[in-house]
């Protein structure tokens, strides 16, 4: 077998010195070298120790999966949990999972746009000390193959259809030569949603009565176009790598329209009104970000981390009535955002065992906004913030590791004149022990203070509609968050692994939504204040199974969750969950399954009871070296639109709310990349994707 393997490679370098082969043609060698290690050696399709995770993507699954989080779902790694629809991906108690490509943050079409065959491996980390994970509590590193020079183009287009249509089409070239590495991407998307609105029944109790409110909808509409575009440009030597990346991008919503029937219980006029809200809107946004990292003698490396982005929008919000003597509610305004940071972290080692990493960051955020309309005034709002951490790591061998970081963070807010400033401390602590390549224990912990959003601070007061109004409030608080985790992890063997997770959630003293009297108790008033505590424990286990050489892939996923609330919403709420997925692989097809039965839990910051549908889809699919087409059914025996309820309930105020959406009814969607490489595959390459701008807060 060993001399076999070494007459295909001599053989394979020869004919890639004398042909200069395509990129594509080389892809199938690769496969077949892949496939053969597969074949010969046992144990390599994924391990486990003390500081990663590390797994092996079959060739069966590379070749189906048409971007990064695609991937990652064929995988069936047990640590994450992976939306069947890929729209996110997070571990096994819900927390928000960061994806690296070779050690550069990806952005959402970054991931959008991988081209899987490029895989070598993918790495899951808890607390990584790496400085170029700039401090991500959880992250998935995706190791791609080097380019010395040549690279690809990548074409894709996705349609869902059936309901509302959508359409994404993506075009991204990576080129590399030498020590440069240029990447360009353009994502223009259009989206028509003719099913989008709420059903709402409100109960007001005011001071001389309690009215009934029913909002019927009959039309929900929204156009979106948006084009995001990106170029990257990265030098790299050995112990050196200088990225910058630059982005434009185009956000419009050319038609918004919701449009329904108003009834009222008691009204003595006993007539049905309705009503009307349009909300167009136009955003221009440019961002640049940089990453430079540098490694020097003595164990001792840097990456700085800066970053620049700015919005301007305008957006219109008129809501309209033809109950008598109403005026139209206009809430106009004009934006302009703007953010930047600069982030420096030093990293050093000692003896292989022990490791000090520290940062320093700062970040500015400013927004200027003009509302126009039923209620004119202007806001400045601008934030501060001076964050520095210092951590203590410690690995023996792999066997062992251990973190301890403290830090401070300083926040600085200016609203209209009005400034506050505040300090609050941060800790984070975890530790893991791998008593073999096939098992990890791991226990994290970490307290931390988030600050309240500017838009919530605005003292300004909106009117909603006929008798509900909305305001901030400028008192707000930050408020404690404590969350913790322990796992055990376990490869049985190739076909076999689980991860059984037990997790809580504490927000102490957090802001919640309420509401009071106003105008003498005519009307009821929103706002915001600190109040109670809420917490949420979870325990569940994630068993997968890989069985007749990796062609069908099983994932089980049962858990628990106990969610409790106190202060201003006091509730309890004990909730059993699951999900089914199941893939088969045959030749150049595959096909997959999934099933999510309906979920139940209460709202953080408000107390509502959010419940939603069941969810389910089956999946097929074509791929050779250059195509990859897929074809998904979802919910295809679902015929209604309503698939979310939301029930709350205060002192003064009641709202049941059905949600429609397109997303919930039966839809279709069809996928279709095509990918041309060319040049000779030995370089790094990351990939680039949409650039976002500087965030609102504009109050809406």
């Amino acid at each position: 077998m060993k001399t076999v393997s070494l007459r295909h490679i001599i053989a394979l370098s020869i004919v890639v010195i004398s042909s200069a082969v395509t990129l594509d043609a080389q892809e199938k060698n690769d496969t077949v070298a892949k496939d053969l290690q597969e074949v010969t050696v046992e144990g390599d399709m994924q391990k486990i120790d003390a500081t990663t995770a590390t797994y092996y993507p079959t060739a069966k699954v590379k070749k189906a999966s048409n971007n990064a989080i695609d991937l990652l779902y064929r995988m069936a790694i047990s640590q994450l949990r992976v939306d069947p629809q890929g729209t996110s991906v997070k571990t096994s108690t819900g927390e928000q999972v960061t994806v690296f490509l070779n050690y550069l943050r990806a952005t959402d079409a970054d991931i959008y746009g991988l081209r899987s065959a490029d895989v070598l491996k993918v790495e899951y980390l808890d607390f990584p000390t790496d400085p170029r994970f700039q401090g991500a509590r959880h992250v998935v590193n995706i190791i791609l193959r080097k380019y010395i020079y040549g690279g690809y183009t990548k074409l894709s287009e996705d349609v869902t259809t059936v309901t509302d249509m959508t359409s994404r089409g993506s075009l991204y070239s990576k080129f590399a030569y030498k020590r440069m590495l240029y990447d360009v991407y353009a994502g223009p998307q259009y989206r028509t949603y003719d099913h989008d609105g709420t059903l709402e029944k409100s109960v007001f109790h005011l001071a001389d009565r309690t009215i009934e409110r029913n909002q019927d909808h009959l039309v929900g509409e929204k156009n979106i176009f948006e084009i995001p575009v990106s170029f990257r440009a990265i030098y790299e030597k050995p112990g050196m790598q200088i990225a910058n990346t630059f982005g434009v991008g185009v956000f419009d919503i050319m038609k918004g329209i919701d449009r329904g029937s108003l009834g009222y219980t008691p009204d003595i006029n006993a007539t049905e009104y309705s009503y009307e809200r349009t909300t167009p809107s136009t955003s221009r946004s440019c961002s640049w970000n940089g990453g430079y990292y540098f490694i020097f003698p003595k164990n001792l490396s840097l990456y700085v981390i800066p970053g620049f982005a700015y919005t301007h929008t305008n957006a219109h919000n008129t809501y309209t009535t033809t109950i008598p003597g109403v005026d139209p509610v206009v809430n106009d305004h004009s934006e302009d955002a703007y953010y930047t940071s600069l982030s420096a972290n030093l990293y050093k080692t000692f003896n292989n065992r022990h490791s000090i990493v520290a940062n320093l960051s700062g970040y500015i955020t400013g927004n200027s906004i003009d509302y126009t309309g039923s209620s004119p005034s202007h806001n400045d709002y601008s934030s501060s913030t001076l964050q520095g951490m210092i951590s203590y790591n410690f690995n023996h061998n792999n066997i062992f590791s251990g973190s301890l970081m403290l830090s401070g963070v300083a926040f600085h807010t200016k609203m209209n004149g009005k400034s506050e400033s505040t300090y609050y401390p941060t800790i984070y602590l975890s530790a893991a022990w791998s008593p073999s390549r096939k098992s990890r224990f791991s226990f994290s912990a970490n307290l931390y203070s988030t600050a309240a959003a500017g838009a919530n601070l605005s003292p300004n007061v909106i009117q909603t509609n006929e008798i509900l109004y909305r305001m901030g409030n400028p008192e707000l608080k930050s408020y404690r968050t404590f969350n913790s985790n322990l796992s055990y992890t376990y490869f049985a063997s190739n076909s076999l692994d689980l991860q059984a997770y037990a997790g809580y959630n504490g927000y102490y003293d957090r802001t919640v939504q309420t509401f009071a009297p106003y105008k003498d108790g005519r009307c009821v008033i929103e706002s915001e204040m600190n109040s109670g505590d809420f917490n949420r424990f979870s325990a569940g286990v994630n068993l997968t199974a890989r069985l007749f050489s990796n062609s069908l892939i099983l994932q089980a996923s049962p858990g628990l969750t106990y969610q409790s609330s106190s202060g201003y919403y006091d509730l309890s709420l004990t909730r059993f969950e699951w999900g089914l997925n199941a893939q088969y692989y045959f030749g150049s097809f595959n096909i997959s399954a999934y099933y999510n039965p309906s979920g139940h839990l209460i709202e953080v910051y408000n107390g509502a009871h959010n419940r939603n549908a069941e969810s389910y889809g089956i999946k097929g699919g074509w791929a050779n070296n250059s195509w990859n087409i897929s074809l998904r059914a979802h919910n295809f025996f679902r015929t209604g639109y309503i698939g979310q309820w939301t029930d709350l309930v205060t002192p003064v105020y009641e709202r049941h709310t059905d949600i429609i959406s397109g997303g919930m009814h039966a839809s279709l969607d069809i996928s279709v990349t095509y990918t041309i490489g060319y040049g000779k595959k030995v370089g790094r390459g990351n990939e680039i994707g949409a650039q976002g701008g500087a965030g609102s807060a504009a109050y809406k």
